[in-house]
């Protein structure tokens, strides 16, 4: 027994001691690795021994995703778009930079195979006086082909792949045709086009090449090439009409064409009289407004259906050479489709705020819905509908149909869906773009969750002072035992999951904190610093970033006010019912589910936090609003808005304008949204406005409730300088040409006077320019076009000590 007493002893006087190895500076806590928003997508079977999606984004990304864990198996990052992406069996191929330049992977590792630049219209041979020294080529074409570019379309770049051995890659852009070996990574030949029409299309057939253009918007132009040395063998101009310049689908052997005005469908069979087009009419289909849409990623042979998109309903329809014939109406949604023995079996995806519905069902003659495949799925995170998809059918070992899917939603997150209906995992991949962001500080696990409320609690106070007594020693009491407790919980916290414990609790140095993130498409993140785990996330579909693709996020309230909780406002651009500007408040710690937005009346314009607080113990935001009447959010009943100050940069008409709000009265509250109006408009201050030459890049206003470390600066022979230290100081940096060269200026305004204290000029230098503003120095980030290279400005500001306006 003393033994055990004496452990216990020795328990609780032991304390927790937390030290780094030296080969553990500066290593990460943790990092994640994104790819961003899916442009082409695709499920590669290419190797037995594992499954991958093949994934570019339009953040110029490609990248090849595993399926069982959903992380990166290898990703590369371009310097410009991806145009296009190919992927056919074993064979990857990348087509960026408008066209010209093409690259080819290995998909298991990821390795560059080759890598070709394509000659641009003005460089290319014209087809007289190219070389033929490739004839050996002629023998090895076949008449497959797989159509790329989903067949139709106003893109610069066209691409059409012809199987043999090798396989040729067409690629049609900047106004030439070229062939490129699949293989080699060479040009077999290249013509020139031209780029007075407007091409839509390159379908391979046979030993020829067609090439759809537009001319005019109205007259449909083909071209015929044949594909062993790109001949040009004639040129025909086919139908003309106002429906050519709209909506139309390049299927296997049938050309679709929607015109919306006359409610028909116009179709042609490529193996036939292209001038004979035939017209259906689809005005008893339900929907007003129509799209065409491609059923498979890439043309299949043999087969021509294609999805008739409406507003309320989807038509899955059959086009032959002669008919046009509506196979099956689904729901709005995500329709998947691909062949199991050839067999035609589709997946619909439709989502709402907490379920998610697939259906499966076997297209043909008679449409079957197979039951085994079709599920509700309950979500927990709302994501927005499903906007594309990949599926891979397969037979299980039971003869059994099983399919793995993946799917994009609308607020970019990536997800694989398993046939026994439950998503294997998510990826957040609006994290690639993030607007906004806050650090959140945790309450402290000492305060006691229990004692507080129970001590502060002013609904089950009798007013009795015995009573109250009484509750408070009983809260004292509980907040002890806490305190105990917490002494295990801080020794266990490091190797308990997180999840095990009832709340986030914040470390003793307080380094623990919630990083709330916006996206740039309104996603709403709450993150662990420890950790980088997603605490929580809310999808705001109604909320648009401003014009700078930034929202305003701020911190009103920390979580030190207890039993207060911490208090955060979002500011965005509405995309929905409000003719304004939308202002979401909600807890950062537990996040915005089920917090209705407040619609403001006009369109924010301006905000700045007023260094005041509330009775409530909340910092007030002012905001600017268009009809130049100020805003106050939370209401207070003790606020002075003498001496406000704020300026408002329009980087349409170069004008920096400054307002100043003195001794202005509240109007009424408005109950049902928190916040004040004033009765006067703000007062025009000053203005200045930046030459008309000059383009306004960045603006940099210093950082609000900073603190100063030091006021002064000692030299070296002993004498004080002091910082020139101006909270209204903001930086502008603007961009222009001189004699045809760049001209980078960087401007310094005081925003209460207008007055320009210090200008500075870099010659040929341009943006993008990042600023760092704080205290009396600043750091500037720009491009030296001369020397190639990117360069750091520094400005330090002190005050003149020999001037008597100092």
């Amino acid at each position: 027994m003393a033994r055990l007493i004496f452990v216990l002893y020795l328990y609780l006087l032991s304390d927790t001691c937390l030290a780094l190895y030296e080969d553990e500076v500066g290593v990460f806590d943790w990092k994640q690795q994104y790819v961003g928003r899916a442009k082409f997508m695709y499920l590669d079977q290419s190797s037995p021994s594992g499954k991958r999606i093949i994934v570019a984004t339009e953040d110029a990304a490609l990248a090849v995703i595993n399926t069982r864990t959903g992380g990166i198996v290898w990703r590369s990052l371009f310097e410009d778009s991806i145009d296009c992406l190919l992927h056919h069996k074993s064979s990857l191929i990348s087509i960026s930079s408008r066209g010209t330049l093409l690259r080819s992977w290995d998909i298991a590792s990821g390795y560059l195979q080759w890598e070709l630049a394509v000659q641009r219209s003005s460089d290319s041979k014209s087809h007289d006086d190219k070389s033929h020294d490739d004839k050996s080529h002629d023998d090895k074409l076949h008449d497959d082909s797989v159509q790329v570019d989903n067949g139709w379309g106003s893109g610069d770049v066209k691409v059409a792949l012809v199987e043999g051995n090798p396989s040729t890659l067409l690629v049609l852009a900047n106004g030439s045709l070229a062939a490129v070996s699949c293989k080699k990574g060479v040009v077999l030949w290249s013509v020139v086009v031209g780029v007075d029409h407007s091409y839509r299309a390159i379908h391979p057939m046979g030993d020829h090449v067609f090439v759809f253009s537009v001319q005019n918007q109205a007259v449909l132009v083909l071209s015929k090439y044949t594909i062993s040395d790109g001949q040009l063998e004639g040129t025909e101009e086919l139908v003309s009409g106002a429906w050519l310049g709209g909506d139309c689908l390049l299927l296997h052997s049938v050309l679709v064409c929607l015109d919306e005005q006359e409610r028909l469908l116009r179709s042609v069979g490529l193996e036939e009289q292209l001038t004979k087009f035939s017209s259906f009419s689809f005005e008893s289909l339900q929907g007003s407004s129509c799209q065409l849409k491609q059923l498979f990623a890439n043309n299949v042979e043999g087969r021509n259906e294609f999805l008739l998109a409406g507003s309320h309903s989807q038509y899955l329809i059959n086009a032959t050479q002669k008919s046009v014939r509506v196979i099956q109406e689904f729901p709005v949604g995500l329709i998947m489709a691909s062949l199991l023995e050839s067999e035609l079996l589709a997946v619909v995806v439709k989502a709402t705020s907490d379920e998610m519905y697939v259906e499966c069902w076997r297209v043909g003659n008679d449409n079957v819905r197979v039951d085994e495949l079709s599920h509700t799925i309950d979500m927990t995170t709302h994501r927005g509908a499903p906007l594309k998809g990949a599926i891979h059918l397969f037979l299980k070992a039971d003869q059994g149909i099983g399919y793995r899917a993946a799917v994009m939603w609308e607020d970019s997150s990536l997800s694989l869906l398993h046939q026994t209906g439950h998503l294997v995992w998510s990826r957040e991949e609006a994290l690639t773009r993030i607007s906004a962001i806050d650090f959140v500080g945790l309450p402290s696990a000492h305060y006691g969750t229990q004692a507080f409320p129970l001590m502060f609690d002013k609904e089950q106070s009798t007013g009795n002072m015995f009573t109250m007594y009484l509750q408070r020693f009983y809260g004292q009491l509980l907040q002890i035992q806490e305190s105990v407790s917490s002494l295990s919980r801080d020794g266990l916290a490091y190797w308990l999951d997180e999840q095990d414990t009832e709340k986030m609790f914040g470390d003793r140095f307080g380094l623990r904190k919630i990083i709330v993130m916006a996206t740039e498409n309104g996603k709403l993140y709450g993150i662990d610093s420890s950790d980088g785990r997603v605490v929580w996330q809310s999808f705001l579909r109604d909320a648009g970033t401003f014009r700078n693709n930034k929202f305003l996020l701020y911190q009103l309230r920390s979580a030190v006010h207890y039993p207060l909780p911490p208090l955060s406002i979002l500011l965005a651009q509405s995309k929905g019912d409000c003719d304004g500007t939308v202002m979401y408040s909600f807890n950062p710690l537990v996040g915005i589910a089920g917090v209705e937005p407040i619609c403001l009346p006009g369109h924010v314009i301006q905000t700045a936090l007023i260094p005041v607080t509330n009775q409530e113990h909340s910092k007030v935001l002012a905001m600017l609003m268009d009809n130049q009447k100020l805003l106050i959010y939370p209401s207070s009943s003790h606020l002075s808005l003498s001496n406000i100050f704020m300026f408002v940069v329009n980087k349409t008409s170069n004008d920096v304008v400054g307002y100043t709000i003195a001794n202005t009265q509240l109007g009424r509250l408005e109950d049902t949204k928190g916040y004040h109006t004033t009765n006067t408009p703000a007062q025009l201050l000053w203005s200045v406005h930046i030459p008309d030459d000059q383009e306004i890049i960045e603006v940099q206003p210093h950082r609000q409730f900073e603190h100063v470390s030091s006021q002064a600066k000692v030299l070296n022979d002993g004498s004080v300088i002091y910082k020139y230290l101006n909270p209204n100081l903001v930086v502008m940096v603007t961009q222009s040409t001189d004699l045809g060269k760049y001209l980078l200026n960087v401007h310094l305004i005081d925003g209460v006077s207008g007055h320009v204290i210090f200008t500075a000029h870099h010659r040929q230098c341009s943006g993008p320019v990042h600023v760092i503003h704080s205290e009396n120095w600043i750091i500037y980030h720009y491009l030296n076009v001369k020397l190639r290279r990117h360069e750091l400005g520094v400005l330090e500001l002190y005050q003149n000590s020999d001037s008597e306006n100092r």
